[in-house]
């Protein structure tokens, strides 16, 4: 069986335009069931802002003896014809190169050409880890005056989050991943739903129930449906299935031992 928490309201945030376009695709994150060790092999960093150097400095830190540029003068580059920038914290970045190279794809990082890319990072956190942090400090053209890097929207998506039970062994916070540990799954034949795994890639959706709507359209649908919340949970008939689920990013830590392993 599925366990459903009903959604809240999110607070207002501050989003480049790009990333609301981008919000048009439901983006759905699942609690769902538990199996030994399901993500035992998972690993992540969370909240580094790349190694330090002998004086502190972090990615993202105004850095003496580079020219400073307004946000103004970053947004005009938004093309490869005159150059694709994007901000940090206090630094400004030639991001051109690199675009072609980005593992999600150049359509993605295009999305913050010209602006910060602070909003973004604060969603998909999983950037924040020492390599990615120093492979963009490496492409550090200059510094963002002081002014403009105060308005950069810090705004946490993941700041409403639901409570989880603190037995899981928590491997990521932003988005949050946790395991069923192994001394508790023989305890009970089905796994308690508080202590089920949890594998997110983004924010838990956190909207109204007035605002919930599952859209069901696409190929070989006849006539596509709008179905609401409430007729979701009273106007079907309720089928409960035992069944085992397994993260794919199962026994990853082995299998980095012999080769680097792609994903989260």
């Amino acid at each position: 069986c599925l366990s459903y928490q009903p959604p809240r309201s999110r607070m207002a945030g501050s989003w480049p335009r790009r990333l609301l376009r981008c919000r048009r695709i439901p983006q759905v994150s699942l609690l769902l069931g538990a199996t030994a060790g399901a993500l035992h092999q998972f690993t992540t960093i969370q909240g580094k802002d790349a190694a330090a150097t002998g004086d502190g400095f972090r990615a993202g830190d105004f850095k003496e003896g580079l020219p400073e540029y307004s946000m103004n003068e970053v947004r005009a580059h938004d093309c490869p014809e005159n150059r694709i920038w994007a901000t940090y914290k206090s630094g400004v970045y030639d991001i051109t190169e690199f675009i072609a190279r980005h593992p999600g794809g150049a359509e993605k990082i295009s999305m913050a050409a010209g602006v910060a890319i602070d909003p973004f990072w604060n969603f998909y956190q999983m950037h924040r880890k020492e390599s990615t942090l120093n492979l963009l400090e490496s492409l550090r053209i200059g510094n963002l005056k002081e002014e403009d890097a105060k308005n950069v929207s810090q705004y946490d998506p993941y700041g409403n989050e639901p409570e989880r039970s603190t037995v899981l062994k928590v491997h990521s916070q932003k988005p949050f991943n946790g395991e069923t540990p192994a001394s508790i799954l023989g305890e009970n034949y089905l796994t308690p739903n508080e202590v089920f795994y949890v594998r997110n890639h983004l924010p838990v959706p956190d909207m109204s129930d007035e605002d919930y709507t599952l859209e069901v359209t696409g190929l070989g649908v006849g006539n596509s449906l709008q179905l609401n919340l409430q007729r979701l949970q009273e106007g079907f008939p309720k089928h409960c299935v035992t069944s085992t689920f397994s993260c794919a990013g199962n026994r990853r830590m082995d299998m980095e031992s012999f080769k680097h392993v792609k994903g989260l």
